[in-house]
């Protein structure tokens, strides 16, 4: 797990999702970490954290 990430949830598939580096939300999987848009499509700051994944990710 990259120590960046500070995971709020996990699934059956081993995927995680939280916050990368305190800022932005993240999502943790077999390909690597990607920081995930906010709601208003830019990254970072404005409080949209992921706290939930289902096992089929969506």
């Amino acid at each position: 797990m990259p120590a960046e990430l500070y995971p709020f949830a996990g699934n059956g598939r081993g995927w995680m999702v939280g916050l990368v580096d305190h800022i932005n939300s993240g999502l943790l999987t077999d390909d690597g970490l990607v920081r995930m848009p906010d709601l208003d499509g830019r990254t970072g700051r404005y409080g949209a954290d992921a706290v939930s994944i289902s096992d089929d990710g969506r």
